[in-house]
């Protein structure tokens, strides 16, 4: 349906509702007056959106996170950051003011033609975040009410009121969960999920619309017909409604505001006539006097404290370090937002005094004039949480383009994408409003001596406001494991780390024992705790945050020792336990020591069987995963997710050892954990965890192993999805750059070499942008990036990166650790000389590039292709590596490195011509056999048709054509069997084959056959399966 005849469905409905009278003549006046109001809101959006950007960009550009406090420039920076904020808001608010006032003037002339003048004098009344002068959004909704003079005319209200929302309604931003349809909901009761979720996902824009009528909304002329009465009321009405909601307080019922709490910060946003302003103030001064009246009532004070202590209770601010936590997006209304303001709002109904205050910035500033907050610090320090509150929510609807509450605290990959994406927190106003606000909340929760439900007296209310304001000097500048762990939700895990070092002996935690570690951790703790602030951090918990920081920057000895440190803390669950042991184990794989590491497997089975009463991990998972199940714990299924990814890992290295048998059951296995833990977070728990996605990348990484590119590209696809929807679409997170290096390993097995180099540069800029100081993951980045350029003929670039990798893996790895990524640079080493070699033979490069190279490379490294000689030994010294690594018979003849070096080392002998090919021969026929006994024989793996090719090549060079030619048509046949028509044209790989076969004398209809063959053999498998 096209625009038009949308508007004329709308009209018909319109006039339904008008009993076919609509005062407008036509679709396309309604049409006409809709992209009016559109118009006017999108200019509100687009003069700000820019404005609040500058704003930020010019506060985060010259703050320095080196010394956020007792920083002249710093302070001056956060001085005025606040200042032009709070003008800001107001401007803001007042603009969406505005813009509602006309829209209640067009329905109010549309309501006149139709019923005739309003029957007696009334005005609009604003709630919620438009109603309190700086919290209002151009996405704000609009909570709002009548005050009329007489309750005899409200069938006239409530018309004006149903025209104002076809007004905001035909906007186009109210979604449809605002309606609470039942058919939207009925199909998710059935499986027990919450009633306020609806059986799809909502992409509509939410933005300017009315309050909705759903149980949890309803602030509007009409209620919402459930729970929400009216809200067109005289004067008295209002007052009575409001007394109300003291007379029935109860400490026993579960307070989540009401009307009193609405009521008692509002605006007036339109009036008919001078009348209409009378009534408001009438009820304004009333309520005042009513308030001062009961300011000695135990009940009303008592309900003051239960709303403060719901809200210290509510809103937990500070980020967790412990196994749950994935770096997900946070909600910036609940986490951010709410709690500065809501604070300000109830010291405001706390003290009678400043119930005439409209803002939260006016109720700081009395505040401080009239002594309550003592010190200019403490006063801009609250204006700087509170505007940083107003940036960022304000920021993240003007950028989301919606009224979107999740937003990311990791570093936002592409500045300049405008997409409807999650809006990312800078880092330089979270850590230190969050860091400022934490304190704050600590600070309050420390002088709430008076348990819930007890009598409070009026003192006792005023005093408590008091004295906390009045504690609240200055921001403490030495709370080190709040500031870590505020840059570890940041994603800045060097941060963290270096923040503990600083308090640490010596220094350095790396040089510490988990044993002086932990003595010190307590030296600082209990010089940080004050005497009224609740217990935050335990030494414990301190030792798992360092565990899991020194795990994240891959320092895997040190992690190691933590965590196995951690392990054996008093009380400790028998899962975590077990998780942790996992973890410990895990570290072991990463450094190379699996007999070490199957130790603490043993011990993780043996918690299994005492805990849950089973033998392996995937009956635990079973257990703990059904819903009816009484050992469902949430944590213990993240506990044991992570011990399982870690035995994972040690099957994996198992089957580098040629037990392809072993593995293969393993990895069944580990595909039905995997199908258990997603159906769990998804369809039970109706979300989504990285722990799923991390179970996904081992099975893709096994998928891989045995050749199944297109099962390893869909489940690396499906972890990045996750990670994307838990981290955000753009946040450069270490996870989201991670399998942008596993999915180029698989585009480099697909022929897409251009793809894969752009895949690891994007990586290597997250990496940057992490300020990822650990070698490892950039190591791991730059092996595929050099197979990527050498695929390319990109000879340049793949030395320059090859020489970094070797300097990367150099402060890494000691002794005999690392022989893998070892073995792996000398084969791309090896590779890049064989590649420059045949370049230079085959008149691809000229003489000018081909002195760079060498100059780049060093003369003695390239010599060896003008002579007969093997640059130091490279492909032996890479045999002898795998010797050290693998010394275990008869693994050794199948591990996967080995046969692919001893099929390098074929094609050096062949290219070399060394005609005393006996080496040569030998290497190919072990790499063969050594490919099926790990692969199983007919795998038909994509490495087996590089080995066939490599065979292919001597054949040759040894005058057997025949024999060549049948070599290279099994190549060619594992090619097109393994990848689709579309990938086939534009692998490299494969056309190479070709090339060759056509050199060998085969023809088009050759390869048509060949193409021919493998499909009938595949159809015929297809049959037989069915």
């Amino acid at each position: 349906m096209n625009l038009d005849g949308v508007y004329e469905q709308i009209y018909k409905l319109e006039s339904m509702w008008y009993d076919g009278n609509h005062p407008l003549a036509n679709a396309a006046e309604l049409q006409n007056l809709t992209a009016k109001h559109k118009r006017k809101l999108e200019q509100i959006r687009k003069y700000w959106r820019p404005k609040y950007e500058l704003l930020g960009s010019a506060f985060c550009g010259s703050f320095s996170m080196d010394q956020m406090f007792n920083n002249r420039v710093n302070d001056e920076l956060k001085r005025e950051f606040y200042k032009q904020a709070i003008l800001d808001s107001k401007n803001c608010t007042f603009d969406m003011k505005i813009f509602a006032k006309g829209i209640i003037e067009d329905s109010l002339k549309l309501v006149r033609e139709a019923h005739g003048e309003h029957p007696c004098s009334f005005g609009v009344l604003l709630f919620g975040s438009l109603g309190r002068v700086i919290e209002g959004t151009p996405y704000s909704d609009i909570e709002f009410g009548f005050i009329v003079e007489n309750d005899n005319h409200n069938s006239y209200f409530e018309k004006l009121a149903m025209d104002i929302y076809f007004r905001i309604g035909n906007l186009a931003e109210s979604p449809l969960k605002l309606f609470h349809i039942p058919e939207l909901f009925k199909f998710r009761l059935l499986f027990g999920h919450s009633s306020d979720t609806m059986w799809f996902k909502d992409s509509s824009v939410c933005g300017f619309r009315f309050d909705g009528i759903s149980p949890k909304s309803g602030n509007i002329p009409t209620g919402n017909g459930l729970s929400r009465e009216s809200l067109i009321l005289t004067p008295n009405q209002m007052l009575t409604k409001y007394k109300c909601c003291f007379d029935k307080f109860s400490s026993k019922r579960k307070l989540n505001g009401d009307i009193s709490d609405l009521m008692a910060s509002m605006d007036l946003l339109y009036v008919s006539d001078s009348v209409g302003n009378r009534l408001y103030q009438e009820f304004i001064r009333e309520r005042n006097n009513y308030e001062t009246s009961i300011a000695g009532s135990e009940q009303v004070n008592e309900k003051r404290v239960q709303t403060l202590l719901r809200d210290l209770e509510e809103y937990k601010l500070t980020p967790t370090h412990s196994l749950r936590a994935d770096l997900r997006r946070i909600q910036v209304k609940s986490d951010i937002f709410r709690f500065i303001t809501l604070l300000c709002l109830n010291v405001k109904l706390g003290l009678v005094e400043y119930h005439d205050v409209e803002s939260a910035d006016e109720m700081l500033w009395r505040l401080r004039e009239d002594g309550w907050i003592r010190s200019d610090e403490a006063y801009e320090s609250l204006m700087f949480i509170l505007t940083s509150a107003l940036w960022c929510r304000t920021s993240a609807y003007l950028q989301s383009k919606t009224q979107s509450d999740l937003v990311s605290l990791l570093p936002k990959y592409k500045p300049e994408s405008q997409l409807n994406d999650d809006f990312h927190i800078p880092m330089q106003l979270y850590i230190p409003s969050m860091y400022m606000l934490i304190q704050v909340k600590e600070s309050m929760k420390g002088q709430t001596k008076t348990p819930p439900g007890s009598c409070i007296k009026e003192e006792n209310i005023i005093d408590f406001i008091r004295s906390t304001l009045q504690k609240f000097e200055g921001i403490k500048t030495d709370k080190v494991l709040l500031l870590c762990n505020l840059y570890q939700a940041c994603g800045d895990s060097e941060n963290a780390l270096k923040t503990i070092n600083r308090e640490v002996t010596g220094g350095d935690v790396e040089k510490r024992s988990p044993e002086d570690f932990i003595v010190d951790i307590q030296t600082l703790i209990d010089r940080q705790m004050d005497s009224n602030e609740p217990e935050k951090y335990s030494k414990w918990g301190t030792v798992q945050m360092v565990a899991h920081l020194l795990f994240r920057l891959s320092k895997y000895e040190i992690a190691e020792k933590y965590f196995l440190y951690g392990s054996n803390q008093p009380g400790l669950s028998p899962q975590l336990k077990a998780a942790y042991q996992g973890y410990s184990g895990l570290c072991l794989i990463m450094l190379n020591r699996p007999m070490e590491s199957y130790v603490h497997f043993l011990n993780v089975n043996f918690e299994l069987h005492q805990q849950l009463g089973v033998r392996n991990i995937l009956e635990a998972m079973k257990i703990i995963c059904n819903p009816t199940s009484k050992s469902t714990k949430y944590d213990t299924l993240i506990a044991l997710s992570g011990t399982f990814i870690g035995k994972f890992g040690m099957e994996i290295l198992g089957y580098h050892k040629g037990n392809k048998s072993i593995h293969s059951c393993s990895c069944e296995t580990f595909t039905k954990v995997l199908n258990i833990v997603e159906h769990y977070f998804t369809v039970i728990n109706d979300g989504v965890h990285r722990i799923v996605a991390d179970i996904a990348v081992g099975v893709g990484v096994n998928s891989e192993i045995f050749g199944n590119y297109h099962d390893a590209n869909r489940l690396y696809r499906k972890a990045e999805r996750i990670f994307e929807e838990v981290q955000g679409k753009n946040a450069a997170s270490l996870e989201t750059a991670e399998m942008a290096v596993y999915q180029a390993r698989v585009q480099i097995k697909f022929g897409l070499y251009s793809d894969a180099k752009e895949m690891c540069l994007r990586a290597q800029e997250k990496f940057d942008l992490l300020r990822v100081p650990s070698p490892s993951h950039k190591l791991d980045c730059g092996l595929v990036l050099i197979e990527a350029y050498l695929c390319l003929s990109d000879h340049l670039n793949a030395h320059i990166c090859l020489s970094h990798c070797w300097n990367l893996a150099g402060q890494i790895y000691d002794g005999n650790t690392g022989i893998l990524d070892r073995c792996k640079l000398g084969f791309l080493h090896t590779r890049l000389l064989l590649s420059i070699g045949r370049a230079w033979w085959a008149k691809e490069i000229g003489e000018s590039t081909y002195s760079k190279l060498t100059h780049y490379i060093g003369l003695n490294s390239i010599s060896f292709l003008e002579s007969s000689r093997m640059p130091e030994n490279v492909p032996e010294t890479v045999l002898e590596w795998l010797r050290n690594i693998l010394p275990e018979e008869p693994y050794i003849s199948s591990h996967p490195m080995l046969c692919e070096a001893r099929q390098i080392l074929a094609d050096v002998y062949t290219m070399l011509n060394m005609f005393d090919d006996a080496e040569a021969v030998l290497n190919i026929n072990l790499s063969e056999r050594g490919f099926d006994k790990a692969f199983g024989k007919d795998s038909k793996h994509p490495m087996i048709a590089k080995t066939l090719f490599s065979y292919a090549k001597l054949e040759q060079r040894r005058g057997k054509n025949r024999g060549a030619q049948l070599l290279c048509e099994k190549a060619i046949a594992i090619m097109v069997e393994k990848f689709t028509p579309l990938e086939q044209q534009a692998h490299q790989e494969l056309h190479k084959y070709q090339n060759f076969y056509y050199q060998l004398g085969g023809s088009q209809i050759g390869l048509n056959e060949i193409t021919y063959r493998v499909n009938l053999r595949n159809s015929k498998s297809v049959f037989w399966r069915f």
